[in-house]
């Protein structure tokens, strides 16, 4: 919740969500943060599936490929991005599709370029779920076109250096670092006190 103060107010609308490695949970923390935001707040919320890796917004949010979608720019039916309203409040979803099979080729179009100006127009913040930022070719790239990234890390699992080389990468992109999301954190002091803190 601290981190998402600092976005929507009109220069952070794009967040891209990010984990350090395979493995971190970075799908799951974007989808949970969408669903969260759509269901509670005024805002009109957009979630982009953009990790060609391991695609999963479409089965997170049981969305087939012959749901009723639409294309986010009108008349522009080529562009390669559809997007689903769903019955959660103000989310919307964009799942993974063949378009986006070329990571590279696709975060560089003109097309995605075109993509993001509506999506900056039209909703309140964008989340973008992001492939592993140490693994993938294309996180560089992705990074630049976010105003904004925050990293996921496993606790106990996430190697301190691809945490490292993850947020040198998000620095050097120039793109502003956020913060960190720790996932799957595991207390260890009995939950019931914690809920007396």
């Amino acid at each position: 919740r601290n981190l998402l103060s600092q976005t929507g107010n009109g220069r952070d609308k794009i967040l891209l969500i990010a984990g350090a490695s395979t493995g971190d949970g970075a799908s799951t923390t974007a989808a949970n943060t969408a669903a969260f935001l759509g269901r509670s707040s005024e805002q009109e919320i957009l979630v982009v599936d953009l990790n060609h890796r391991a695609p999963s917004l479409h089965k997170i949010f049981r969305i087939s490929e012959a749901a009723d979608t639409g294309s986010l720019i009108q008349g522009e039916k080529d562009n390669g991005i559809w997007t689903k309203r769903l019955r959660m409040g103000r989310l919307h979803v964009a799942p993974y599709n063949k378009a986006m099979s070329d990571p590279v080729g696709f975060l560089n179009s003109a097309a995605f370029e075109r993509f993001l100006e509506v999506a900056r127009e039209r909703f309140d913040l964008v989340l973008l779920d992001g492939p592993p930022l140490f693994e993938a070719q294309e996180s560089p790239i992705l990074c630049t076109k976010a105003d904004a990234v925050v990293v996921v890390i496993r606790c106990g699992s996430t190697r301190m250096t691809s945490a490292r080389k993850a947020i040198r990468r998000i620095e050097e992109s120039g793109t502003k670092f956020l913060g960190v999301i720790l996932n799957r954190r595991k207390f260890h002091i009995p939950g019931w006190i914690y809920r007396r803190l």
